[in-house]
């Protein structure tokens, strides 16, 4: 609680040494937080678990700091506001429209505001590879200090572009999607210090990652109130980078979280085999069953047996339509961000009150993935769980690997079906159909990333999984890359791509049709 009175302190405070006071309040208070667990009336708590505390600093960067840039919609006004690109708008190109009641608008700036996350989300995806393998060789920790840097940095880049150029948000955005990604692959393998429950907080860590955006809409509010976004966005950055060295240097080094499970996996060993072999110690109580883990060990030796190397997987029916899939349902996510404040004008036209209401209750839906992730992942467990129970112990190997695969159709339907009432309902003019578009957007959004982890980690061996996924996100990258050429100002080539995003979004109906049909 005192850390929040200090923050808006920082904030709204109108002198510096006020702001610096509570600055260095506030980072006094981070550490007593490392030391007060410690302490008990003088003296130290002997078996005080670190890895708790860790797992809860996670959680709050997830939440706080790591998709923040999904947010940006929400904030396209008061960026206008604030005059960024307001250069634009004095060419013959900008095509001004503007009314003594509304804020400037002008489709020139706001085209540029679209290149901003596209640039966020072009280098979270295309670099997602280099980073995960840079990941894998230097660990957890230092990991945590270089995205606590990388943050830092973005966030002064965007906080100064209102003051010096315009232009510099375009680095700011290039940065912020590398630590976005950098952030994710850090908390995801905190995971591994609760192998029980890895799949648990997994799903809850994905699903937190949309929730970050809510943050962008906090500055609008913040603006209103008289904080500018450069001193909101220098405060994000400076508690951000507090956060993320605290939790870097001291706790992960406190719950001496490493990168075991990762070498393990290089070494040959799947994930799925992580938890089974942990939690066999637990088989007196009854936490797994003596025919599920008889069938899970027999399904291991068949994947590595199956894809003995990374071309094997590459060209496996199984993962080319995943790969197809993931990239389809990823451009037909980035795409409705990237389009939506455009697409919202010309369903709306003269309506720009709401409009800017509209896109301001985006993060606010987003806010629910936290609690639609989980779900994918408890309907593949519940789902394979009741698949393993009807099987009999000597079943056919093959057999075994494609009764296991069903596990995923279910969560994969429902995840094709929301992406496809998104394609159809974006290009209808009415106000309660942009609330389903909404809803169908974060449950796509909360089911995709989940499925896609959960989905090469059964199908797969797990020495080649920061491999296989890096190629998925890259390739999806690339393909939202090509939203910088089809960027369009008015409605009729705008809803020529919804229309052929349709289309698509039918294609992806395939991947779960054939997991159906397999024999």
């Amino acid at each position: 609680m005192l850390g929040i009175i200090n923050m808006m302190a920082f904030v709204w405070a109108k002198e510096l040494k006020i702001r610096f006071l509570a600055l260095v309040i506030t980072i006094k208070n981070f550490i007593l937080i490392l030391y007060i667990p410690q302490m008990w009336h003088g003296k130290m708590v002997p078996n005080f678990n670190f890895k708790y505390l860790t797992l809860f600093f996670g959680w709050v960067e997830m939440v706080c700091f790591s998709g923040v840039m999904y947010g940006l919609n929400s904030l396209f006004e008061t960026l206008a506001k604030e005059n960024l690109f307001v250069q634009l708008c004095n060419s013959s190109s900008g095509q001004i429209n503007e009314s003594s009641n509304e804020t400037l608008f002008c489709s020139t700036q706001n085209t540029y505001f679209s290149y901003i996350m596209i640039t966020m989300m072009t280098s979270q995806c295309v670099l997602a590879l280099p980073i995960g393998y840079l990941f894998d060789k230097f660990g957890s920790r230092i990991s945590k200090l270089f995205v606590s840097i990388v943050f830092l940095v973005a966030c002064i880049l965007f906080a100064i572009s209102f003051k010096v150029t315009s232009y510099f948000v375009f680095p700011a955005a290039f940065l912020f999607g590398i630590s976005s990604q950098t952030l994710l692959f850090c908390n995801l393998a905190l995971g591994k210090i609760f192998p029980k429950h890895q799949n648990l907080i997994v799903s809850v860590f994905s699903g937190s990652f949309d929730t970050s955006s809510v943050m962008l809409t906090f500055f609008t509010l913040t603006f209103l109130l008289g904080v500018g976004l450069m001193t909101s966005f220098i405060t994000l950055g400076i508690f951000g980078f507090c956060i993320m060295l605290i939790n870097g240097i001291f706790l992960m080094a406190k719950a001496n979280v490493q990168n075991n499970a990762n070498q393990r996996l290089n070494n040959g060993e799947r994930a799925e085999n992580l938890l089974i072999q942990e939690e066999t110690k637990d088989l007196e109580d009854g936490v797994i069953e003596d025919k599920e883990l008889d069938l899970m060990n027999k399904l291991e030796a068949l994947t590595n047996r199956m894809y003995p190397d990374l071309r094997s997987i590459v060209f496996s029916k199984y993962y080319l339509f995943q790969l197809g899939s993931f990239t389809i349902l990823y451009f037909r996510f980035t795409f409705f961000l990237i389009q939506l404040n455009l697409q919202l004008h010309y369903n709306f036209p003269q309506q720009r009150g709401l409009v800017n209401n509209l896109l301001s209750r985006t993060n606010y839906f987003f806010l629910c993935g936290i609690l639609i992730s989980p779900i994918a992942g408890i309907i593949v467990d519940l789902s394979k769980k009741s698949f393993l129970k009807k099987l009999p112990n000597s079943i056919n190997e093959v057999l075994l690997y494609k009764r296991t695969m069903k596990s995923f159709v279910t969560s994969q339907l429902i995840c094709c079906v929301c992406n496809l009432i998104v394609s159809i309902t974006v290009i209808i003019p009415n106000v309660a159909l942009v609330h389903v578009t909404y809803l169908c957007v974060t449950i796509t959004r909360a089911f995709l990333f989940s499925l896609n982890s959960a989905y090469l980690l059964q199908a797969f061996p797990g020495r080649f999984f920061g491999q296989i996924m890096g190629i998925i996100v890259l390739v999806a990258g690339l393909m939202s890359f090509i939203q910088y050429a089809i960027l369009f100002n008015d409605l009729y080539r705008l809803n020529i791509i919804n229309f052929i995003l349709i289309g698509f979004s039918c294609l992806n109906f395939i991947h779960p049709l054939y997991l159906i049909l397999i024999k």
